[in-house]
């Protein structure tokens, strides 16, 4: 019965695939900079989308609040819950901001008006670890009694104190 099979043909082999020509990156160090006002507008998108979020993580914390006996619960007790909303809504904060920019290079806010966030050095995303410096630096612009967002009217790459502290510039994606 062996000797009565014949061989399979197999198929001759092509030639092997062709990767796509690699595109040229996109030249955003040679993009416009993206002025006070744009940035200014899509900063207060970001701070919308994340206020509704705080609002319902507020609302799941303090709707139990409502229904319980608050005569019967301990200041320590609440002071604690709101301290952990504080904290979930701050870490919620730094994970949007670095995933975003980390990422894709703009927020909602920012795709939303066309602007990307990138490095010096012309790299875009720019990684979740220059993300992260970057949102320490707008907490440095912004105890430093906002100065640090001044800089963007007046530094002529506009960048504002967080862009210098983490190497970035704010370029419009869009021309």
């Amino acid at each position: 019965m062996a000797a009565d099979m014949k061989p399979v043909p197999q198929p001759t082999p092509g030639p092997p695939p062709v990767a796509p020509a690699p595109q040229p990156p996109t030249d955003y160090l040679s993009k416009p900079r993206g002025d006070f006002l744009s940035r200014f507008i899509a900063w207060l998108i970001d701070v919308i989308i994340l206020g509704i979020i705080q609002v319902i993580i507020g609302t799941i914390i303090g709707v139990p609040l409502l229904f319980s006996r608050i005569q019967a619960m301990r200041p320590f007790d609440m002071a604690s819950r709101y301290s952990g909303a504080s904290v979930l809504s701050l870490l919620i904060g730094i994970a949007y901001y670095v995933y975003f920019w980390g990422t894709t290079g703009a927020t909602p806010g920012k795709m939303a008006l066309g602007l990307k966030v990138i490095g010096t050095d012309g790299t875009m995303p720019i990684g979740y670890v220059r993300a992260f410096i970057r949102y320490i630096g707008y907490i440095v612009s912004t105890i430093v009694c906002l100065l640090g967002y001044v800089l963007i009217l007046v530094d002529e790459q506009k960048q504002g104190l967080h862009d210098k502290i983490a190497s970035t510039y704010v370029v419009k994606s869009q021309t």
